[in-house]
């Protein structure tokens, strides 16, 4: 038997295309696939090609060799195996939707949105992943700060600082006294810890005045950068748009002060965007989409507040974790 590989974007159709195939395929050959967020994505390709393809969707391989994308597989599947897809593309699409609401559900994660517009040039998003399992306090901070229901909030504040491949930072939050540099409660917040890792590009963390003191500032690193490991509290990563990060990074700058306005415009809970854009699209006129991703919602909520309980109740934190591995399998399912 064929051993097939297939990796793509998990948010594209062609990747869940392909998936369709390899299931059909399953008893003449075996396979593994793997799905990937924007950056991973783009990580895994720099790896195995040398260079990131931003049109490239999947890479499948057979027998160890790459044959190409989900064209070269359909014509594999009918010369070799004589099975021809009929799935209408639509289907994929929706799957792909689907799937992608599912990783997001992930109950060790959060996920917020920016908008950034640089200059008079065209909004852009940016989706970063919070670790809320590992620093679940400076999680939270971010959070709120992102949340549009309250009072302090990014929108409307900009980068002010830029250090040529090094980080991008900004987060001094607009008040009606000025800009603010304090978190979600007011003041500062001790160091959380330091287990999140600068191993890779886009991670983000707390900016501070010294130790201790961390509030509403953030910086969002170009590359991987070790020697902030232990000194600065890193809380997640850009999972999407770091494109628009080595944009606002290629700003021209004085003293590190970028020469263009770069505004974050817009802030708010990813699930909670990708619902509004539902609706935008009259897709959740007959309520299903609606309904599939507030239970993702809930059921995800209901699991970080087991592992919140597992933090303070530490004598069952075995059976909680059972407990909670069963919870996310019968979400995969």
């Amino acid at each position: 038997m064929s051993y097939i590989e297939l990796y793509g974007l998990l948010r594209s159709a062609s990747f869940h295309h392909g998936l369709s195939i390899l299931k059909n395929l399953q008893s003449s050959s075996h396979s593994h696939t793997e799905g990937f967020f924007e950056v991973d994505w783009e990580q895994f390709q720099m790896k195995k090609c040398g260079k990131y393809d931003p049109n490239l969707e999947i890479l499948c391989y057979i027998d160890t060799l790459l044959i190409g994308g989900i064209s070269e597989l359909s014509q594999i599947a009918l010369e070799k195996y004589k099975y021809i897809e009929n799935t209408n593309l639509s289907t994929f699409a929706t799957e792909a939707e689907r799937a992608y609401l599912q990783k997001l559900s992930n109950p060790s994660k959060k996920y917020v949105i920016w908008h950034i517009k640089i200059a008079n040039n065209k909004e852009q998003p940016l989706v970063i992943e919070l670790d809320i399992q590992k620093c679940p306090k400076s999680c939270d901070n971010f959070w709120q700060l992102s949340n549009p229901n309250n009072t302090l909030y990014y929108a409307g504040s900009t980068i002010h600082r830029i250090v040529s491949n090094g980080y991008i930072e900004g987060g001094f939050i607009n008040t009606p006294s000025g800009k603010s540099p304090f978190s979600i409660n007011g003041g500062f917040f001790d160091d959380e810890n330091y287990s999140y890792l600068h191993d890779k590009p886009g991670v983000i963390g707390m900016s501070k005045y010294g130790r201790n003191e961390n509030g509403s500032l953030f910086y969002i690193t170009l590359r991987p950068f070790p020697n902030l490991d232990g000194r600065m509290v890193a809380f997640g990563r850009v999972v999407e748009g770091m494109n628009v990060v080595r944009l606002i990074s290629n700003v021209n700058v004085v003293n590190q002060k970028p020469s263009d306005l770069i505004v974050i415009t817009k802030s708010q809970g990813y699930i909670e965007s990708l619902t509004e854009n539902f609706k935008e699209r009259g897709g959740l006129d007959e309520g299903e989409e609606k309904e599939e991703v507030e239970d993702l919602v809930m059921r995800r909520d209901a699991i970080v507040e087991e592992i919140e309980n597992a933090r303070l109740e530490t004598g069952q934190q075995k059976i909680l974790r059972t407990m909670i591995a069963d919870i996310i399998g019968g979400i995969i399912e």
